[in-house]
Order: C-alpha cells, then structure tokens, then sequence
C-alpha cells in the first residue's frame, strides 16, 4: 500500500524516473574501487532520466539512507525541473521525508516506489510498497 498527497503548484516541466539501489554486502559501492557510492551522484544519475510519470515510478531500497536520497530527488524534481516555488517544494520534501520514513519502518518491504504528477493546477507526490495493510500515519 502506499500513500499520496497533493498540492497545488505553479509552472511546467517533465518527470523523472529509474530506480536506485543499495550496493550489495561488502561492495565499495563504486566501480574501480573508488570509495562508497556517492548519493548526490545516484540523486544526479536518476534526475538525468526522464519518463512519463504516470507510466514508471523510482524505485529505492528500503533504507534509512533512502529518505535522503528521496528528499534530494523531490527537491531536484519539484525546484529545479518543474521551477515549482520553495514553499510548495519545502512541504513535499518534508512529507517525502515522513511517508518514506513510514515505508522503511512499517512496510517489510525491500523497497519502495516514489513517484510525482502534476497536472495544471495540482501536484501529486506518492510513496508506494508493497504492502497490502494500510499507512500507518
């Protein structure tokens, strides 16, 4: 199950999507052995792609570090793509941060889904996993 807000925002722009994932078990994280990955450079690499919102989800484990690496991707989505104005990016962060919070802690899951749409006058942002019991809030 997953949950969803929305918002109203101002201006246009296109979505992001791909997934993330964690390094396995003893892997520096990097290729050549250069140092644990950098998650400013996984947030970069996923605002790089750019997909039908409706259509693809980004995809995180299910990790504390996760819901940095989703504030990240909703800060470079909401302001620096969509131009959205800081107060309404400052709130979807905030809830981002609480709803993947809820997904790690409560879901069992390995992952979860994060996903934004916007359409003139509204804006969604939900945070989906697997799970079948409802949000706990």
């Amino acid at each position: 199950m997953g949950a969803t807000a929305e918002t109203t925002p101002r201006g246009s722009g296109g979505p992001v999507g791909g997934t993330v994932t964690e390094p396995a078990a003893g892997s520096t994280g990097s290729p050549a052995g250069r140092g644990p990955a950098d998650p400013l450079e996984t947030v970069r690499a996923v605002g790089a792609l750019t997909i039908d919102p409706a259509a693809e989800e980004i995809v995180l484990p299910s990790h504390p570090r996760s819901a940095g690496a989703a504030r990240r991707i909703t800060l470079l989505q909401l302001r620096t793509r969509w131009m959205l104005p800081a107060e309404l990016t400052e709130d979807a962060v905030l809830l981002v941060s609480e709803l993947v919070g809820n997904a790690v802690r409560h879901a069992g899951a390995d992952g979860f889904g994060l996903r934004f749409r916007r359409r003139r006058g509204w804006l969604r942002v939900e945070v989906r996993d697997p799970s079948r019991a409802l949000p706990c809030l």
